[in-house]
């Protein structure tokens, strides 16, 4: 039983992790774009986006996985059209 719960404890602490590393990544990318310096503020939206998408999968939550592999797309995207 305490190894389920250790097992349990280790991998809402990897998810918070997750969530946190997403939202700051997102942040910074976000301030990144708007001033200016979209080549590196779109590589922090897809480390954002990425790290959304793997807790949507993970959590079941089908809008997130939705919403952040639109994202990671459309951020791709911007990535190829400023490189190009």
């Amino acid at each position: 039983m305490d190894g389920n719960k250790k097992y349990f404890n280790r991998m809402a602490y990897k998810m918070k992790f997750i969530k946190w590393f997403g939202t700051f990544t997102s942040i910074i990318g976000s301030f990144l774009v708007a001033g200016m310096m979209p080549q590196i503020g779109y590589l922090f939206f897809v480390l954002g986006s990425l790290a959304w998408l793997i807790v949507g999968i993970v959590e079941n939550d089908n809008a997130l996985v939705t919403l952040n592999l639109v994202f990671f797309i459309a951020n791709i995207f911007g990535i190829i059209n400023y490189v190009l």
